[in-house]
């Protein structure tokens, strides 16, 4: 590579990194739940075991308090923790407060104590939230059942416990109890806002013996709820990919998947758009790096430029771009609108693939391998 080629290359590494920061938002949760339902507890079992308190965002009235929570000085989750509802008085003025927060983040969180015999003052409370015209009604609600363990008979804790399907004859005293709870409070909540009714996991965030329970998948529903722009930070900040569920694995295969197939879509774009003889790899160029970056945040990577380049320059990228590109398409510009497209897709969706293999195992395969993918793609396109 020349270094003039070096140059350029480094200067599109750092604007899809500049890039990246500019639309990427962090991720904002706020906490809700009455005294003595755990909601602190919660919030260090499922964040601070991966991230370090680093700042206090804001305090407000009648505290609510936004924490910053951040595995890295670029991956920051926010994390609004409100006063349990006897803390602070009348429930309209809480109502319009958690109203007020609300706009602030992304998903509620509401922490339900297992063994309360039932929930009015919680539902009175956000149905006025959701009543108030000047809540946004498509903003998530995540619903923990914490302490699980208090369900009866309370001296049998030996999870996992198989909560998923209806009760069956096979099923404990203690499993069936749990989820006779589940189906309860999902019926409870089922009218808030008309809404289909909200999520409701399981959890168990203070250790007994050791053995929290239902973590991991709360951790990936809170992904799953999360809009796209702020996906990417939350699986980079929580590194979320370490240790994940199969599901989860999935879940990130599948986010991965979406963004190698909308940059391919782009690449196309971008080569139909471009006038310029012998210089699609110059448009291509920033994109592809761009999607490289945004598959490795999928995986829980920090790039910087150094460790973007290092990425790239594995996987081939610092010359694939020039190569096939100017080699293949921008040298018979007479066709270049009908060739070209199919060419930047293909090979992008190939460089993307490679990245994904890179990113989530370790290993880049091999040029034969990344040469295969992009023909079949190829085939693919002009298929179509």
């Amino acid at each position: 590579m020349s270094d003039g080629l070096d140059k350029k290359i480094q200067e599109a590494i750092r604007e899809a990194l500049r890039r990246f920061g500019r639309e990427q938002q962090d991720p904002h949760f706020l906490v809700l739940g009455a005294t003595g339902a755990g909601k602190s507890s919660l919030i260090n079992r499922v964040f601070r075991a991966d991230l370090h308190a680093v700042s206090d965002v804001k305090s407000t009235t009648r505290d609510f308090s936004t924490k910053k929570y951040a595995a890295s000085r670029n991956n920051p989750i926010l994390i609004t923790d409100s006063p349990g509802y006897g803390e602070v008085g009348h429930d309209e003025e809480y109502s319009r407060m958690v109203v007020a927060e609300s706009r602030k983040c992304h998903v509620i969180i509401l922490v339900l104590k297992a063994d309360e015999k039932g929930y009015q003052r919680d539902l009175d409370i956000l149905t006025a939230v959701f009543a108030n015209p000047e809540f946004n009604q498509e903003k998530p609600l995540l619903i923990a059942l914490n302490q699980i363990d208090k369900i009866p008979p309370v001296r049998e804790w030996a999870p996992p416990y198989a909560l998923d399907g209806p009760e069956n004859e096979n099923d404990s005293e203690k499993t069936k109890n749990i989820k006779a709870k589940l189906q309860l409070v999902r019926e409870q909540f089922r009218s808030l806002g008309g809404r289909l009714p909200p999520l409701v996991d399981p959890v168990m965030s203070e250790p007994r013996e050791g053995t929290p329970f239902g973590i991991e998948a709360f951790r990936e529903h809170l992904f799953d709820a999360l809009p796209e722009v702020a996906k990417l930070k939350y699986a980079r900040a929580a590194r979320i990919a370490e240790n994940a569920s199969r599901e989860l694995i999935e879940k990130l295969d599948h986010t991965a998947d979406k963004i190698i197939a909308a940059n391919a879509a782009a690449a196309a774009g971008a080569v139909l758009a471009n006038p310029l003889p012998l210089s699609d790899w110059i448009v291509l160029a920033p994109l592809q790096i761009g999607m490289v970056v945004e598959i490795g945040a999928v995986y829980g990577e920090t790039l910087d430029g150094a460790t973007a380049m290092e990425a790239l320059l594995t996987l081939g990228a610092g010359f694939a771009a020039r190569t096939l590109f100017q080699g293949l398409i921008s040298l018979l510009p007479g066709i270049k609108n009908i060739i070209g497209p199919p060419y930047a897709a293909a090979a992008t969706y190939g460089m993307g693939v490679a990245a994904k293999q890179y990113f989530k195992t370790g290993k880049a395969p091999s040029t034969e391998q990344i040469k295969k993918t992009v023909e079949a793609e190829l085939s693919r396109q002009e298929a179509q």
